[in-house]
């Protein structure tokens, strides 16, 4: 018996000398490894060490080039645009002294060509904010500083407007008031500003959410949408103070809202699918009366406006490029427009005369359309004003003259401004005013 622990005893020992023999020898290997694995790091620190020594000589050297570079560019362009500028002055030249001592046959020739001429060296001038021009078929001025307030032009110069401790503003939409007060509705502040006929501020007032589109619904009383809250929000104005009235629910998400009766507004937006649009007859006592469906296979950025009678809607679809015009009741489909120079159509108004007016966001412009759908004319804001990145509504101005429209681009992470558009003889102007805190 003790013979045979004797010898388990031996092999147990000889199994730790094993044991302890592996163990040691995998230790050396594990220390080979971690040694191999210290130096492979302080390698890879060199490299970045090196790597962040070439970006550093990169940003220094290349971004002195690239500097260099953009000054070039832009001495060249500045040269580009002095040298349309004395184009257009010496067309200017022979314009006036044809139109004043030419034959009729001469007047007729230069009025057809070199003013043609002019509007492609203004519309180059204007791609690097030069100034102003105001060009028509029988008169032709250069305007070196801008325009009086009363002054009627074609393009004007956008003005910066500094909101300092604000978020970026974003108007996106606004109205008129009967006694000529503007009512700007301040998207990213989430506020409703007041402003006197002068774009004076006068007050403003907080809302619950972001606010989507406005309109007038009576004298002293607007209608806000507040998207993210499905909500149509009342506000009077009395008395140079904003308050809340009624507050009504919309069934899906309102985007665009325009007034039917003292009693009644239309809101438009996308379904909760996102595969439909819809226009709703809403009631400020009873809620929803009424409730119409489209499809569109592409929803964002629905805006509405009615004819003078209230029997149609029109309904600008942003990503289909469209605008729809729909019977109020009935839903009949009366036109659909949609133009290769009509980009992501936006705000939406009417003029007395029923016609309809559309701000394409990205084609930078203004269509006017006939009550049965027709193109009239299309009038190009100067990229300045109507930035790539701008939101516009339009809305119908009370004072003045026929037909007045204001535009509201917005959206500028520098500037947001009111441009009053005035249109008259088949011709848009642009009148700049810019209100300020």
């Amino acid at each position: 018996m003790p013979e045979q622990i004797m010898e388990q005893m031996k092999k147990v020992e000889k199994h730790l000398q094993t044991f302890i023999k592996t163990n040691e020898a995998n230790i050396c290997k594990l220390d080979t490894k971690i040694s191999n694995l210290v130096d492979e790091i302080r390698a890879i620190r060199t490299n970045v060490n090196e790597r962040l020594d070439e970006i550093e000589r990169m940003v220094t050297t290349e971004g002195c080039k690239i500097y260099k570079d953009e000054m070039v560019r832009r001495q060249e362009e500045n040269q580009q645009c002095q040298n349309f500028i004395t184009a257009v002055k010496s067309s200017l030249t022979f314009l006036e002294s044809t139109l004043k001592y030419g034959t009729d046959t001469q007047k007729f020739l230069v009025s057809k060509t070199s003013v043609e001429k002019l509007k492609f060296y203004v519309v180059q001038v204007y791609r690097r904010n030069f100034p102003c021009y105001d060009i028509s078929e029988s008169q032709v001025t250069l305007n070196t500083r801008r325009p009086r307030r009363d002054s009627q032009v074609n393009f004007v110069s956008a003005v910066d407007i500094q909101s300092s401790g604000k978020k970026t503003t974003f108007y996106s939409g606004g109205v008129q008031l009967p006694g000529e007060d503007i009512v700007l509705a301040d998207h990213n502040n989430k506020i409703c500003i007041l402003y006197d006929s002068n774009y004076q501020f006068i007050t403003s007032f907080t809302l619950q959410s972001h606010p989507k589109n406005m309109c007038l619904v009576h004298d002293d009383e607007v209608a806000v949408t507040l998207t993210d809250m499905a909500t149509i929000q009342l506000l009077s104005i009395r008395d140079k103070i904003i308050k809340v009235t009624r507050t009504v629910k919309s069934r899906y998400l309102c985007y665009g809202v325009v007034a039917r009766s003292r009693e009644e507004v239309v809101v438009t937006g996308p379904t909760d699918d996102r595969k439909n649009c819809y226009w709703s007859i809403i009631s400020k006592t009873t809620g929803e009366k009424y409730l119409h469906e489209f499809y569109c296979h592409r929803i964002e950025g629905v805006y509405v406006t009615l004819n003078n009678s209230k029997s149609r809607v029109y309904i600008s679809v942003e990503l289909c490029n469209s605008v729809y015009c729909f019977g109020v009741t009935d839903a009949r489909q009366y036109f659909a427009y949609a133009s290769n120079d009509l980009h992501h159509p936006l705000g939406v108004a009417v003029d007395k005369e029923d016609n309809l007016y559309v701000v394409g966001h990205n084609s930078q412009n203004i269509h006017k359309l006939s009550p049965e759908g027709n193109s009239l004319f299309e009038f190009r804001l100067n990229e300045h004003i109507n930035s790539r990145i701008c939101r516009h509504s339009l809305s119908p101005l009370k004072s003045s003259t026929l037909n007045n429209f204001q535009s509201f681009p917005s959206g500028d992470k520098l500037r947001s401004q009111v441009y009053p558009l005035i249109q008259r003889n088949g011709t848009c102007d642009v009148r700049c005013s810019s209100p300020r805190q």
